[in-house]
């Protein structure tokens, strides 16, 4: 009965102490490093559920910033800026309309890729509009770009 004993302790007696005497995996400070992840947003058709042959503006991702209160007003006349100044235009818009606590428009920038009649119109019916009803102080920031009609 001893023979076999000791024939177990030697065979698995030094993985036993391997595994007793080993450090856990993960120890304190190996956190893995965060996966940068990169949010995406497809542009959404405007256009696709109204009559007619308007031109397409696609809506694209919305970034908002601090606190907006609601937004929809503040997005609904960002809309309007873009779908009314996009239509002689060919290229893309990106939008951001800064909020104070009362409601009043503090900053629109426009980018537009260098075309300055496009970037004054819709930063002017952004202005244009007065006080939203939206409270901030906060920033919403928007990108459109023009599409072609598929068949």
């Amino acid at each position: 009965m001893a023979l076999p004993l000791l024939g177990a302790a030697a065979f698995f007696g030094p993985s036993l102490a391997a595994f007793a005497t080993s450090r856990p995996v993960g120890e304190i400070g190996a956190a893995p490093p965060p996966i940068p992840v990169i949010r995406v947003h497809p542009f959404l058709d405007v256009g696709a559920t109204t009559c007619g042959w308007d031109a397409p503006v696609h809506d694209g991702p919305h970034e908002r910033t601090g606190v907006l209160s609601p937004s929809g007003p503040v997005d609904a006349r960002m809309l309007v800026a873009a779908t009314r100044c996009l239509r002689a235009s060919s290229g893309f818009l990106t939008l951001s309309v800064s909020v104070d606590a009362k409601g009043k428009v503090r900053d629109v920038e426009a980018d537009t890729g260098g075309d300055e009649a496009l970037a004054d119109c819709a930063t002017s019916f952004v202005r244009g509009g007065g006080r939203f009803e939206t409270r901030g102080p906060g920033t919403l920031k928007i990108g459109y770009y023009m599409g072609h009609h598929r068949p």
